[in-house]
């Protein structure tokens, strides 16, 4: 996550965080606010989860009008990542923003080294069971294995122009090093 934020201060972009405030008998390591923030007008702390997604979820709805871009990227997590993945796909199925923003941004599940396995096979099960349809699911998000197909999904998305996607150079795997584009 720290990567993202990085990466929107570096282009120019506002950033913010939403955290829960939790005891350390809780989660200590849930306490540490990222180094990136500057300040601690940039991160809001919430009693409890109900603020905390609706936060998140109506800050991730861009407005159109002004020509904003947002997605929904989720990195390997834990429940509380999963509880916000499911939260948002299920307001971009039903169409519902709690103000009314039109719900229709990528939202992208980094699957490195398959770490969403076990999710994907249950999804899997509900298509099986005729509960939800596959071109739904495909239609609520893409799993993408690596930063260059993520990359690829937002260019596609937003109609990015194929010679403006020079990104090979600054596209950086899961393990530190350099993609330099062989083999993708």
């Amino acid at each position: 996550m720290q990567a993202a934020l990085e990466g929107a201060k570096e282009l120019g972009g506002n950033i913010a965080g939403v955290k829960i405030h939790l005891d350390r008998h809780q989660a200590a390591i849930e306490q540490d606010v990222s180094p990136v923030f500057n300040s601690v007008d940039e991160v809001v702390t919430c009693d409890h989860f109900d603020p905390r997604v609706t936060s998140l979820t109506d800050a991730g709805w861009p407005e159109k009008d002004l020509g904003e871009k947002g997605a929904f990227i989720f990195f390997p997590g834990a429940i509380g990542t999963l509880h916000e993945l499911f939260v948002i796909s299920v307001i971009k199925q039903l169409y519902k923003s709690s103000d009314g923003k039109d719900p229709h941004v990528p939202i992208i599940i980094m699957n490195y080294e398959d770490f969403y396995r076990h999710q994907l096979m249950q999804l899997q099960t509900c298509i099986d069971y005729k509960m939800v349809r596959k071109e739904e699911l495909e239609r609520i998000f893409r799993v993408c294995p690596d930063n260059r197909s993520a990359l690829d999904v937002l260019a596609d998305h937003y109609r990015v122009p194929s010679e403006k996607r020079d990104y090979t150079h600054r596209t950086l795997l899961p393990t530190g090093t350099l993609d330099d584009g062989a083999g993708i």
